[in-house]
């Protein structure tokens, strides 16, 4: 095995004697140089790591933005995989989940009602089942009728008449929704809120209806 160097003790004490020595036979002038020496050496290394810190930051600020414009990138690219993914919507409101963009799959986006059926002029939705209106002009609807007098007058809205009855026509319809009912026998007994259809019987209360 190779005897370990021991260290030159004595060498390095003559250098730092040397130095010291050096040090202190310097004139004033070399003092004043060596501290210039060193305050500009000082100054350049402050400079230096400034500058270094500002490039750093620069860089992770540049880092960053790229960090957000590729996690755009990423979430735009998954929004376009899962609307054009196929999705099983059977009973899917029994099992919601809420990573799935429903109103992102392309049976719910149909886009802007903005067509024209050259058939029934009907409008329609950009991406509607063709046909849907009018089954490609096979189904054709006869011209609507103008209403009977004095029907037609009181839609009008010309007169104090037919204001009134424009103004109150969900009262009218309140009034008569039950005369489908067929029925013949009306009885108003005590407290009744509601409407009750038995035996072709409807009992009623009147004040309900106001």
């Amino acid at each position: 095995m190779p005897r370990r160097r021991r260290p030159d003790l004595g060498r390095r004490s003559q250098s730092n004697v040397r130095r010291a020595t050096s040090r202190v036979n310097r004139t004033d002038d070399q003092r004043q140089t060596d501290q210039e020496n060193s305050r500009i050496a000082m100054s350049e290394l402050r400079s230096l790591v400034s500058g270094n810190e500002v490039n750093r930051l620069r860089m992770q600020q540049v880092r960053a933005h790229q960090s957000q414009q590729q996690q755009a990138r990423h979430n735009e690219i998954e929004r376009i995989r899962r609307r054009s993914a196929s999705m099983i919507l059977e009973r899917a409101a029994f099992h919601y989940d809420p990573a799935i963009d429903y109103c992102a799959d392309k049976s719910v986006t149909i886009g802007e009602m903005n067509l024209i059926c050259k058939y029934c002029k009907a409008l329609k939705y950009t991406d509607e089942s063709t046909g849907l209106c009018c089954a490609g002009g096979k189904v054709k609807l006869p011209q609507l009728v103008p209403p009977p007098d004095p029907l037609r007058s009181l839609v009008s809205g010309i007169g104090n008449d037919s204001k009134h009855f424009l103004a109150n026509i969900q009262k009218y319809n309140n009034c008569f929704q039950m005369t489908s009912f067929g029925a013949t026998h009306i009885i108003q007994d005590n407290f009744m809120p509601t409407f009750k259809v038995l035996y072709k019987n409807i009992f009623l209360l009147y004040s309900s209806l106001y």
